[in-house]
């Protein structure tokens, strides 16, 4: 996932109920946001790529548009290198739509998930003030931060939609041809075929996702935080927490990403626009149903140690990023 599209706020378990969530969005804030956001997108568009088409080749193969498995990572990458059309531009396919989603994440915010955010937070609040269990806790916190962050989810889908597809297009020898041409392309075949509902094709896995990554990092920050807490003043203690942070936060929302992605690759009119197929499947459920019964439990992990190792390039880069251009702007004022 990236990062405009996890836009649903992280909400705290023991908040005020009186407290309001503020979204300040400045011109000059978001041109650093979304400029740090696009450059990010930019940067890391051939990890993304492989990434993508890595996780995804299973389907791909079920679909037609490859003929054989890719070996690992680097055997993925030399063959879009050689075999796609594109050649080193295809590692770039894609990014445009993600650049564009990183500049309208913030506008969105500060219209749709802000207010709705401070209408239901004393309703929740209220409830998580009045309950003992934690699991009740983080339920409703949970709740309060899918529901205000989901208008803006459901307005961008059309754009993860698209992302999706032309990531994880590929040519090969069986087809010298994208399925797509460009991000239209993609957006009005999705519509002829299916109407605006095939924009929402996988949004519950995705919203799951996002509910069991948080969780899990949840978990692993309680159960390693008390027994690192006397190295506090340790590098490599904070490493490590961070590793572990994040290896749980993929292992836990990768398979419900990869049934997301692969429910998008064979939605409606995604395989052969010419005509009215159905999508090969019906729901997350079916899809996963489906997935497991053909290639078994680890088609669900394909390629998290790549995402993983993409974390870890995206934070570095995102920092670097983040003080270049805090360091130009502020100079400019």
């Amino acid at each position: 996932m990236t990062s405009a599209e996890t836009s649903a706020p992280v909400v705290d378990e023991d908040f005020d109920a009186e407290e309001e969530y503020s979204f300040s969005l400045t011109i000059l804030g978001w041109l650093v946001r979304a400029s740090r956001g696009a450059i990010d997108a930019a940067f890391a568009a051939p990890l993304t790529r492989i990434i993508s088409v890595y996780q995804c080749q299973n389907e791909l193969i079920r679909i037609g548009r490859l003929d054989r498995p890719y070996v690992n990572a680097l055997d993925c990458a030399t063959r879009l290198w050689k075999e796609d059309t594109s050649g080193w531009r295809s590692f770039w396919r894609g990014t445009l739509i993600r650049t564009v989603g990183e500049f309208v994440s913030a506008p969105l915010n500060a219209v749709l998930q802000t207010p709705l955010y401070n209408v239901l937070h004393p309703l929740f609040g209220r409830f998580i003030g009045s309950v003992h269990s934690q699991s009740l806790k983080y339920a409703a916190a949970t709740a309060l931060g899918l529901l205000s962050g989901y208008p803006t989810i459901l307005v961008k889908s059309p754009l993860s939609y698209a992302h999706v597809q032309l990531s994880s297009d590929v040519t090969s020898p069986l087809h010298s041809d994208y399925r797509f041409k460009n991000t239209m392309d993609v957006l009005d075949t999705a519509f002829r075929s299916g109407g605006l509902t095939t924009f929402a094709t996988g949004l519950g896995a995705f919203l799951a996702s996002i509910v069991a990554e948080r969780r899990a990092k949840a978990l692993v920050y309680d159960l390693l935080a008390p027994r690192l807490v006397s190295y506090s003043d340790s590098t490599w203690a904070s490493i490590l927490l961070f590793l572990a942070y994040e290896t749980g936060g993929v292992l836990a929302n990768w398979p419900l990403t990869t049934i997301r992605r692969r429910m998008i690759l064979a939605s409606a009119g995604a395989i052969d626009r010419h005509t009215s197929k159905p999508a090969a499947y019906a729901s997350p459920i079916d899809a996963a149903q489906k997935i497991y019964a053909k290639e078994g439990l680890g088609a669900f992990w394909q390629g998290w140690h790549l995402r993983l190792g993409f974390i870890l390039f995206d934070t570095f880069l995102n920092v670097s990023v983040q003080n270049v251009l805090s360091t130009i702007f502020a100079d400019g004022e």
